[in-house]
This record gives C-alpha cells, structure tokens and sequence, in this order.
C-alpha cells in the first residue's frame, strides 16, 4: 500500500493540482466540471497544493544543496544543479510533507467553501 501510495498517488496529486492550477487560469472549469462546489473545491484545492509546493521547494533549495554537496548556492549554481533541486524536493522532501500539504489544502477547500456558501446567503 505505501508504494501504490507514494509511486501512483503522489505523482498524480502533484501534476493534476499543477495541471488544474495553471490550466483553470486560462479557461474555466465550468464544461470539465459540472458541479459548481465540486468545481470550486477542486480549484482551490489545486491553487493550494501548488502554492505549498513552491513554498516547500523554495524553502528546500538551500537544504538540497547541503545533503548533494553541491557548493554554495548562487543563480550560477542554482541553474547548473536545478534538476539535482527538484530531485531532492520530489525524492525526499515533499515524501514526508505530502499528506500535511494535503490536509491543510483539503482545510483550506473546505473553509472557503463554506464561506462562499455563508457569503451567498
């Protein structure tokens, strides 16, 4: 179960919440979803989990860099070790706060739409 967890799951989580970000910045997703909370949830959901990966890769970078042995971080070195950044966010970091990223982005879903729900009323 860990392995069908961590191999198909995760992997699946990441590249539909960045997929769904960027794609819902171009096009609604009104004709893909047709419930309108589902939609919303979805969305939100998606804006969050992909905030919180960037704020995780970032805050990794530095970190990465010191368990690689890569030299002291500069843009020269930051762009020559960028896949070696990413390999260490994916690989090791986002393994351990996948499921915290999860649940605050499920919060966040959750509270915003009952407050649209409360909003609306």
């Amino acid at each position: 179960m860990g392995k069908f967890l961590w191999y198909v799951i995760m992997p699946l989580v990441v590249v539909g919440s960045i997929f769904i970000t960027i794609y819902s910045f171009f096009k609604p997703l009104d004709k893909i979803i047709k419930k309108e909370k589902l939609r919303i949830f979805i969305k939100v959901f998606s804006k969050c989990f992909t905030l919180l990966l960037l704020i995780g890769y970032v805050l990794s970078i530095g970190e990465g860099f010191e368990n690689f042995n890569l030299g002291e971080l500069s843009f020269i070195t930051y762009i020559s070790n960028f896949f070696r950044t990413l390999e260490y966010f994916f690989g090791w970091v986002l393994v351990y706060w996948f499921v915290i990223y999860s649940i605050i982005s499920i919060i966040v879903a959750s509270v915003w739409l009952v407050i649209n729900r409360l909003k609306n009323k």
